[in-house]
């Protein structure tokens, strides 16, 4: 993907005998997405970075009566302004904002299991929970770790569209879901087990999927060469792009008989995979299950599953 840069404004400048640079590039990334533009206005001394701000054209609902390059260059007049009239105040107030800003962007250490398990379902004692079972048991079996998470059970503020994560890669909301993109990050599998809902994934998962969002952007950004972008771990470093394959599996459930039962849940967790990167490995899915009951009375259904989830663990 070709990302290119330039530089809108730069200023060069001495200060009690340190030289600073005050310089705003704009980075084309509408190979994501039509029109999309990232404006990045920085204040280095040194090669050191003191201060920082980053907004991107999406940031802007067509009712805001203003743009991302009207906000980055006002805000360059306003910082060029701020140095020119009380440098050592003005710097200093600009590096505390900094810091206080890159504190807020730190994200907790996660741990790092071979497999994740979503398990989907609200019910903790339901089919999906057998079927995680199988799963987790299959996998120790093969002397992989692995981690069951229940998204109905955290925290986890839904997606507002707001595009902020494609300025640092991490979303504005700081809650457990960086602890699932971190799991998952840290991973080589990543189960999901969900029962169908209304013909697609339940509430909590489909949180999870949007707030993927910002796990896309980290991707796509690591990419720009000179900007750092916020992990999971809380690190604010130059990051390479997601260099390990994941592969993704599906085993979901749902009452009605029918495998058309499925139609409109299987393209949601498709383009969830795709947009994490995550190499879609397979499925299972068990329908009638209003009528069944109990997912392990189904014939065969668990060595299906524990035999699929082997051989792409192993794979």
């Amino acid at each position: 993907m070709l990302l290119t840069s330039g530089i809108l404004m730069k200023n060069d400048f001495v200060k009690n005998n340190i030289r600073y640079s005050l310089i705003l590039k704009r980075y084309n990334l509408t190979a994501m997405y039509p029109e999309m533009y990232l404006y990045v206005l920085t204040l280095s001394s040194s090669g050191n970075v003191l201060a920082e701000f980053r907004t991107n054209t999406y940031e802007y609902s067509p009712t805001v009566p203003y743009s991302a390059d009207q906000t980055a260059c006002k805000l360059y007049s306003v910082w060029m302004e701020g140095i020119e009239n009380e440098p050592e105040e003005y710097i200093e107030y600009l590096e505390k904002n900094e810091y206080n800003k890159r504190k807020r962007r730190e994200r907790p250490e996660t741990d790092s299991k071979d497999a994740v398990i979503i398990q989907g379902s609200p019910r903790p004692d339901g089919n999906c929970a057998i079927i995680s079972g199988w799963v987790k048991e299959t996998l120790e079996s093969s002397g992989l770790s692995c981690k069951i998470i229940f998204p109905d059970d955290m925290i986890i503020h839904p997606c507002i569209g707001c595009y902020q994560c494609y300025n640092y890669g991490c979303c504005t909301f700081k809650d457990e879901m960086d602890e699932i993109i971190g799991s998952v990050k840290n991973s080589s599998l990543l189960i999901v087990c969900t029962p169908v809902y209304t013909d697609t994934v339940p509430a909590g998962i489909k949180i999870c999927i949007d707030r993927f969002q910002s796990y896309h952007a980290m991707n796509k950004i690591a990419g720009i060469r000179g900007l750092q972008i916020t992990e999971p771990s809380g690190n604010n470093r130059n990051v390479n792009k997601q260099k390990k394959e994941i592969k993704g599996l599906l085993f979901s459930v749902a009452g009605r008989k029918g495998k058309s039962n499925f139609d409109h849940l299987l393209p949601v967790i498709e383009a969830f995979f795709a947009n994490a990167k995550i190499r879609y490995s397979g499925r299972v899915l068990a329908d009638n299950m209003d009528n069944i009951r109990d997912i392990s009375k189904c014939k065969n259904l668990e060595d299906k599953i524990k035999n699929l989830t082997k051989k792409t663990a192993e794979s």
